[in-house]
C-alpha cells in the first residue's frame, strides 16, 4: 500500500503557526533595519556636517572639499553643504565645479539669489561662457522679477555681444521693475550705434569656449572689422589680431547667413558708397524685418534712391515705431517731409534729431556711460520727451533724483 500523499490535516495545522510568526516578524525586522540605517545614516550626515563646518573654520580648503562632497551626496537638497563646497572649490581656483555647485541651490532657499549672483559672475567673468550666465540671470529673474543685479547683467551681455533688440527688451523690463542701470537710458537712446571698445576682447574670451555660437561669431566679426585699420589687438597671451579686418565679416556671413549685424555693417558700407542695387541685394537677405528698427531705416534710404518719397518716408514711420529714439531714422524722414510739403512735421523732427545727435556725440565721448552729468542727462530727458515715448520718458524723468543721490 503506497504510503505517499498529501500530508494530513495535523501536520498542515502544525506548520502554520510558524509560517504565521514569520510573516509577523517581518515587519518587526524590518522597522529594526530601517532604524538602524537611519541611526547610521544620521550619525554620517551629522559627522560630515561637523567635519566640513570645522574644516571651513580652520581654512583647510582640501578638507571641507572632502567632507562637503559627502555631505552632499548624503543631503542633496542641502543649501549649506552646496555653499560650503563651493567655498572649499573656490579657495582652489576650481571655478567650474564652484559654479555648479551654486547651481544647486534650491529655488526656496533665501541664498539662491545671493548664489546665482556669484554663479553668474563666475560664468562669465572666469570661466568664460556667456550663454551658460545667461540662462543663469535668466532664471534669477523667474525667481525674482525685480532682481537688480539680473538685469544689469543681461543689459550689459546684450549690449556687448550686440543683441540690440534683446537688449532694448531687457533695458524696458527693468524701467518697469524700477531697477534700471543709471546707464541704461543712454543704451536704450544708442540702440543702433553701440560700440565697445573691450568688445573684441569680451568676445573673443567667450567665443573660444562656444565657437558654434552665432552671436558671438557675429558679434566678434563686426568688432575686428571696426577696429582701427591696421592697429594690433592683442586678445589671449602674445595672440593679437590685425584691426579693420574686413574679411572677417564676409567669412562671418558664411557661417551665419542672415544675420543682422553683419549686414547691418555692409549697408551702412555701401550706403555710403551709394550703391543702391548692392543695398537691394543685400537688404533682400534680412530676416526678421517686422522687429528690426535699422531694416526700415535702411529700406527708407533705399526706396528714397529710388525715387519712391512716401514709401520711404513710411518706411521710417514704421522705424520710429520700432525705435523712437533712433535720431538718424528721424533726421532722415525730416529731410524727406521737407520735400512732401511738411513742414511742422519736419521742423519738429529736425530739432529733435539734432538734439539726440549731440546728446549721443557727448555720451560717447565719455569714458563711461556712469560719468554723464546732470546736464547731459537732463538734455537725455529732454530728447526722450520729444520721442513720444511716454513710459521711457516719464521713468526717467522718475529716476532722475534717485540718481542724482547716488
Amino acid at each position: 500500500m503506497d504510503d505517499s500523499g498529501p500530508p494530513n490535516a495535523t501536520g498542515n495545522k502544525e506548520r502554520k503557526p510558524w509560517m504565521t510568526r514569520v510573516v509577523l516578524l517581518l515587519p518587526i525586522v524590518a522597522l529594526c533595519a530601517w532604524g538602524g540605517y537611519r541611526t547610521w545614516f544620521n550619525h554620517r550626515l551629522e559627522a560630515a556636517r561637523s567635519q566640513c563646518v570645522s574644516a571651513d573654520d580652520q581654512e583647510d580648503w582640501q578638507s571641507v572639499v572632502k567632507w562637503g562632497e559627502i555631505w552632499t551626496r548624503l543631503a542633496p537638497e542641502d543649501a549649506e553643504a552646496w555653499l560650503l563646497l563651493a567655498d572649499g572649490y573656490s579657495k582652489q581656483g576650481d571655478f567650474q565645479r564652484t559654479a555648479e555647485c551654486l547651481g544647486r541651490i534650491p529655488r526656496d532657499d533665501e541664498r539662491f539669489l545671493s548664489a546665482r549672483a556669484m554663479r553668474g559672475d563666475l560664468l562669465l567673468s572666469e570661466l568664460h561662457l556667456a550663454s551658460e550666465a545667461e540662462q543663469n540671470w535668466r532664471e534669477m529673474l523667474e525667481v525674482a522679477p525685480n532682481a537688480t543685479l539680473a538685469h544689469q547683467r543681461l543689459i550689459y551681455l546684450y549690449s556687448i555681444t550686440l543683441q540690440r533688440g534683446k537688449m532694448a527688451r531687457q533695458i524696458r523690463d527693468a524701467i518697469a521693475q524700477k531697477c534700471e542701470p543709471r546707464e541704461a537710458y543712454f543704451y536704450l537712446m544708442a540702440r543702433s550705434a553701440l560700440n565697445f571698445s573691450d568688445g573684441i576682447l569680451r568676445v573673443g574670451e567667450w567665443l573660444k569656449k562656444d565657437p558654434e555660437n552665432e552671436v558671438l561669431i557675429a558679434a566678434n566679426a563686426v568688432y575686428r572689422a571696426k577696429a582701427p585699420k591696421g592697429s594690433a589687438l592683442r586678445l589671449f597671451g602674445v595672440e593679437e589680431t590685425a584691426g579693420g579686418d574686413l574679411s572677417t565679416v564676409d567669412l562671418a556671413l558664411k557661417q551665419v547667413p542672415g544675420n543682422p549685424e553683419l549686414l547691418a555693417y555692409h549697408l551702412e558700407g555701401l550706403m555710403i558708397e551709394g550703391s543702391v542695387s548692392e543695398v537691394a541685394d543685400t537688404l533682400s537677405k534680412w530676416t526678421d524685418t517686422d522687429n528690426s528698427p535699422r531694416y526700415w531705416r535702411y529700406r527708407g534710404w533705399l526706396l528714397d534712391a529710388q525715387g519712391q518719397l512716401h514709401e520711404a518716408i513710411e518706411c521710417y514711420n514704421r522705424s520710429l515705431e520700432l525705435d523712437p529714439f533712433d535720431w538718424r531714422s528721424r533726421h532722415e524722414l525730416a529731410g524727406l517731409q521737407r520735400i512732401a510739403g511738411q513742414s511742422a512735421e519736419s521742423t519738429d523732427n529736425a530739432q529733435i534729431a539734432a538734439l539726440g545727435k549731440s546728446v549721443q556725440q557727448r555720451f560717447f565721448e565719455l569714458p563711461n556711460a556712469k560719468l554723464a552729468d546732470q546736464q547731459l542727462m537732463l538734455d537725455l530727458l529732454e530728447f526722450m520727451e520729444g520721442c513720444g515715448d511716454p513710459d521711457i520718458s516719464n521713468a526717467l524723468a522718475l529716476r532722475m533724483s534717485h540718481f542724482a543721490t547716488n
